[in-house]
């Protein structure tokens, strides 16, 4: 599997869960990238990882596990972003009406149906800018009205 630079990604699903190597605070985390983690974890790091399960049938949604760890869903998405961008943590998340939240991949398909997902979510967020882009350059810029003009000339 290649990330979008053309790089080969090497992910492990076997590994063991927080907690199977007591020994270290740093423990091997499930869907981890193969690269070590860099840094020593908070607390509440430890304790987002520990509720997070394998598996999309086990996904915990976002208000379940920010009630757990009693901070708020938008600590919660920074935390998340943190451990996935700054600690290489293989954290999927999916929507849906069934069986949505964040959980481990459980194997390639479940990863790429989480990397297809975000996709579709960059795919939208375009389309959206695109429209808002257009709403303001034709009302907010008056270029509507002069592109019209233009036209009928």
């Amino acid at each position: 599997m290649k990330d979008l630079n053309g790089n080969q990604i090497k992910i492990d699903f076997n590994v063991g869960a927080i907690g199977d190597r007591p020994d270290r605070q740093d423990t091997t985390i499930p869907g981890e990238c193969h690269s070590p983690l860099q840094g020593d974890m908070t607390n509440q790091e430890l304790r987002i990882l520990s509720l997070i399960q394998r598996g999309r049938t086990n996904a915990i949604s976002m208000p379940a596990l920010a009630n757990a760890c009693g901070i708020s869903t938008r600590e919660l998405q920074s935390t998340i972003q943190h451990l996935i961008n700054d600690h290489g943590v293989l954290i999927a998340s999916a929507t849906g009406k069934i069986h949505h939240g964040y959980f481990y991949p459980e194997g390639e398909a479940e990863y790429k149906a989480a990397v297809d997902q975000l996709r579709h979510r960059i795919i939208s967020l375009a389309k959206r800018i695109r429209a808002i882009d257009k709403t303001a350059f034709e009302e907010i810029f008056g270029q509507g009205n002069l592109l019209e003009e233009v036209k009928r000339g």
